[in-house]
């Protein structure tokens, strides 16, 4: 596929799969096009704003709000995520499960889970230099 072009198959009983690449330099009215026009029901979004700025960003968090349909949405952009979920699902430990708070609260949690991890291996460092005698 050639860069910026469209790509759209019907894959049977009503489905089809839409991919516009890339998404960079795409203007709010095109973003708002594609959340309206393109996705019908369903929106399936892996790392949608990789290549965008922010202001990028806040215009399809807004075409998103707008559109009715149902969306699992795969990011790591947290200013996208708080803008448009409504539930987090985490994906660890070979399990799915809801997060119960916010995408911040879950922000906090994974700072907190970092620090402790962190001052573990400090700790298992100390022990074993302790125990080897260095």
């Amino acid at each position: 596929m050639a860069e910026g072009e469209s790509f759209n198959k019907e894959v049977g009983d009503g489905w089809s799969i839409f991919r516009l690449e890339p998404l960079v330099a795409r203007s709010s009215i095109e973003i708002k096009l594609l959340a309206t026009k393109k996705l019908k029901e369903i929106g399936l979004l892996d790392e949608p704003t990789n290549h965008l700025d922010i202001e990028t960003i806040d215009s399809l968090a807004e075409a998103l709000n707008e559109w009715d349909g149902g969306m699992v949405l795969v990011s790591h952009d947290f200013r996208l995520i708080n803008q448009v979920a409504h539930e987090i699902w985490v994906c660890e430990n070979q399990a799915v499960t809801r997060w119960e708070g916010d995408i911040m609260d879950f922000k906090q949690h994974l700072k907190a889970t970092v620090l402790v991890l962190t001052r573990l291996c400090k700790l298992r460092k100390r022990v074993i230099s302790l125990v080897v005698g260095e």
